[in-house]
């Protein structure tokens, strides 16, 4: 049987923490991809009591949680959620959270099937800096050799190698965010994207779960941001990637009349999935 991971950051950076009107439109989301392991991000706003949002939000699911975030005022909460029948919570590890601009969190599982430990991290890398995102992604880059099973997971607000992702239309993009995600250049130059996260990665043993699926669909406004990287004894077993729907059907409108079931979306992001096939994994021996 294969174990479902999805990501998704629940986007409170668009104003409204996931308890009010949302909740049951990313539970509908969540529920539909019938995940095995989630990674969340931007569980809740830093002013919202986000423990209790979490917990709901995995009790309607049935899955059980725990969160992490940093301790600056703006930090948005990171989390990781499971299924309880598919993995046993082995532990958490939130003590990276201030290395990190929003946070991360670690869990350790116990799958079967798959013979080890399987860890999981959900991050949220620096949104303004790509020097930043750069330290905070070199926190993981022991983790994904020595038969390590080893997943890393969330909103890396840059983009992807070259041969997965081409480069988008910066004209496209608020001048700030141009300025966040591409590489330093002078007034008037073409920009050109980031991807030094992607590539020391990808040098120290990490697959991008995207690599030959062919669904390049952009999770952010225009550019694949959010992304699922799995160690090298992991690798194998990838079985499956999609982007999924971030919308749902409208059950009211903002007067509170009863909506005509069109779809919103309730995230500026969209969530991503793989599947991946225990029987397939690496040994201890690489």
């Amino acid at each position: 049987m294969t174990i479902k991971v999805l990501t998704w950051n629940v986007g409170y950076g668009n104003g409204e923490p996931i308890s009010i009107r949302r909740a049951a439109g990313i539970t509908e989301v969540i529920a539909a991809a019938a995940p095995d392991l989630v990674c969340l991000q931007e569980v809740a706003g830093p002013q919202d009591a986000y423990a209790a949002e979490l917990h709901s939000l995995a009790a309607a699911l049935g899955m059980q949680q725990r969160w992490a975030v940093a301790s600056r005022k703006k930090s948005l909460p990171v989390a990781v959620m499971w299924n309880p029948h598919r993995a046993e919570l082995l532990s958490w590890d939130d003590s990276y959270a201030d290395l990190f601009y929003h946070g991360a969190g670690i869990a350790s599982f116990e799958v079967a099937g798959l013979g080890r430990p399987l860890s999981v991290a959900s991050v949220h890398l620096h949104p303004h800096s790509g020097n930043k995102r750069i330290d905070e992604a070199s926190q993981f880059h022991m983790k994904a050799d020595r038969g390590q099973l080893y997943i890393v997971a969330g909103d890396f607000n840059g983009l992807g190698p070259e041969h997965i992702d081409l480069e988008p239309n910066w004209s496209e993009t608020r001048a700030g965010n141009v300025v966040a995600r591409t590489l330093p250049h002078r007034p008037g130059e073409t920009p050109v994207g980031d991807r030094r996260v992607a590539w020391n990665m990808a040098n120290v043993g990490f697959t991008d779960a995207c690599a030959g699926s062919g669904d390049l669909t952009p999770t952010g406004s225009h550019i694949r941001i959010d992304w699922i990287l799995v160690s090298r004894a992991l690798a194998p077993a990838l079985a499956g990637y999609s982007v999924g729907d971030n919308t749902t059907v409208a059950r009211m409108s903002e007067a509170g009349q009863v909506a005509d079931g069109k779809r919103i979306a309730v995230s500026d992001h969209r969530p991503v999935w793989c599947l991946l096939d225990p029987a397939k994994v690496a040994g201890t021996a690489e």
